[in-house]
């Protein structure tokens, strides 16, 4: 039997340097001398490769110094197993190709034969040897390009002998690349052209449909001659001295419309503009343009309505009190882009973004913008502070939000009978707040 002795060595097994070390190098049997194979055991890269040494003597003490017998170890390089980085299941992602681009070539017409007759008159030209140059792109059934092969293989070169063109075919060639050159121009041109004209096109297209949502106004002239009749001054109230003068100074007596302006004296913003309406709404019954009957006529008298009732009480509302009843009644269009404005359009000014019971608003009619120093101003009549009726124009910048009422649909006032007596909204904006988007709602818009 053989004893089994452990080799212990000061270096360490391998080149890595991990938890294994040999003390110091000896074999534990004086009388021996321990060799060993390498047998490498596969380990992961995070723990060095672990040699298994077996000291196995092959010879037993021996009595001459020269006989000796030594097991070789070959010098192997170390296998490493690959790290654990496999899950129990992994998964394959495919995804559609969403970009797939070919290059297709075609073919380009060069129009050869639309040039046919320029050809003709060129050649008869004569052109100077200094005018032509090595065309690169030739055009022509009977034209030859020089072409050189060349060949490298085994460091031998040929040439292929070529035709020579003639001056008429150089002209031709040459005419034929200008020809292509103001072909491709004009294809440029013309997309480009394209392009700006349908640019153009939707700008001022686009800003023609912006304009075109508000249908022009049939009585806004009507409306304007109404304001020139209108007296000046008078003084501005809001008083209920006012109010009584307004009642006295429209009256419907044997079928018509009695409006006296000059009676109602002083004056306020909502009773000035009512006039106008009123006074227009005569005008058209004089032309025989507008046939009402008793109530309706009767329903547009000033009786002292409250806040949001009858007729009158809508358009004396606070807030959107003319829009809410032209929106109601289907009388015109509300809307709020002064691009849109036309002299002539009845206008509520908000002065600031308050509607109802704390707003500060003003009922006037349209007349245009002007400019004054740089600046924007808006030009109204009504019946202003403090000098009662007249024009006045104002920064636009000073207004926050603006509802014009255009007049389309007068005679629809005979649905005056079947709407509801008060108006809830504008009735409950005496002592409640709104919003102008609650206030646009309201009005259709």
């Amino acid at each position: 039997m053989q004893t089994y002795e452990i080799a212990l060595e000061i270096c360490p097994n391998h080149t890595g340097g991990r938890f294994k070390g040999k003390l110091f190098e000896r074999a534990c049997h004086m009388a021996r001398v321990a060799r060993k194979t390498t047998r490498s055991v596969a380990a992961h890269l995070g723990l060095a490769t672990v040699s298994v040494v077996v000291a196995h003597p092959k010879v037993r003490a021996v009595r001459g110094t020269l006989e000796h017998q030594h097991s070789i170890s070959p010098n192997a390089a170390m296998p490493i197993a690959n790290s654990r980085d496999m899950l129990g299941r992994q998964s394959q992602i495919a995804r559609a190709i969403v970009d797939h681009d070919k290059i297709v070539s075609r073919a380009v017409h060069l129009c050869e034969t639309q040039h046919g007759r320029l050809y003709h008159i060129l050649s008869a030209k004569p052109i100077r040897s200094g005018d032509l140059k090595p065309p690169s792109l030739l055009v022509g059934r009977d034209s030859v390009e020089p072409c050189v092969a060349s060949s490298n293989l085994g460091g031998s070169t040929e040439s292929r002998p070529t035709k020579r063109r003639t001056p008429i075919e150089n002209r031709r060639s040459l005419v034929a690349r200008q020809a292509f050159g103001f072909y491709l121009f004009r294809v440029v041109l013309k997309n480009s052209l394209a392009k700006i004209i349908l640019g153009l096109a939707l700008i001022f297209g686009a800003r023609q449909l912006s304009l075109g949502q508000i249908a022009p106004g049939k009585f806004n002239d009507l409306i304007v001659e109404q304001i020139q009749k209108m007296p000046t001054g008078g003084r501005y109230s809001a008083s209920r001295v006012a109010t009584i003068r307004l009642q006295s100074a429209a009256h419907f007596e044997s079928g018509k419309f009695f409006v006296l302006p000059d009676a109602a004296s002083p004056s306020y913003c909502s009773g000035a503009t009512y006039l106008v309406f009123m006074k227009t709404i005569e005008a058209l019954r004089a032309r025989g343009s507008l046939h009402l009957d008793y109530a309706t006529l009767e329903s547009l008298m000033i009786r002292g309505q409250r806040d949001g009732e009858g007729i009158w009480g809508r358009w004396n509302a606070n807030g959107p009190g003319t829009a809410r009843l032209f929106h109601e009644m289907d009388l015109g269009q509300n809307f709020d882009d002064f691009a849109e404005a036309q002299p002539g359009d009845f206008m509520k000014i908000f002065w600031s973004p308050e509607v109802g019971r704390a707003e500060h608003g003003h009922s006037v009619i349209y007349l245009g913008m002007e400019k004054k120093l740089g600046l924007d101003y808006v030009r109204f009549w009504s019946s202003n502070i403090p000098s009662g009726y007249g024009e006045k124009s104002v920064p636009r910048a000073k207004i926050v939000h603006a509802i014009f009422s255009r007049l389309d649909a007068p005679e629809n006032l005979s649905r005056a009978a079947t709407a509801p007596a008060v108006d809830r909204y504008l009735a409950s904006l005496l002592s409640a707040r709104s919003t102008f988007a609650e206030a646009k709602a309201k009005c259709g818009m």
